[in-house]
């Protein structure tokens, strides 16, 4: 957007039908199930870093299992946080009793969710 406003000073850009062309995240309290996927996302982004090398490996174990916990607490109902958490606990904790658990979890709740049905075979 910086640099569509240096080349064309002035000029607003919006969408064909009125509507501002980036329309803003709805803001959700900080306690608000609306986060629990980004909770996710975040453990799983943590867990990545970690595997390719990019971070120290206790650092980003410690962020991926608080934000799988975090996006747990926040829905227990979501099957992507069970398999976070799950995930955590395959490839840092190494605890499969725990694992499974929530792998388990993660299934009962969606049991077309793909990561929850890779976890438990490998």
């Amino acid at each position: 957007m910086a640099l569509r406003t240096l080349r064309y000073p002035g000029r607003k850009f919006s969408s064909p039908c009125g509507a501002p062309a980036v329309q803003r995240p709805r803001r959700t309290g900080p306690q608000s199930n609306h986060n629990a996927p980004a909770w996710s996302g975040l453990a799983g982004a943590y867990g990545l870093r970690a595997v390719y090398g990019l971070g120290p490996g206790s650092d980003a174990m410690t962020k991926m299992e608080s934000a799988a916990r975090k996006a747990v607490e926040l829905d227990d109902s979501s099957a992507e946080a069970h398999t976070s958490l799950s995930a955590s606990y395959f490839f840092f904790a190494w605890d499969p009793q725990r694992d499974l658990a929530e792998a388990d979890r993660a299934l009962a709740l969606n049991s077309r969710f793909t990561q929850s049905n890779f976890l438990p075979a490998a």
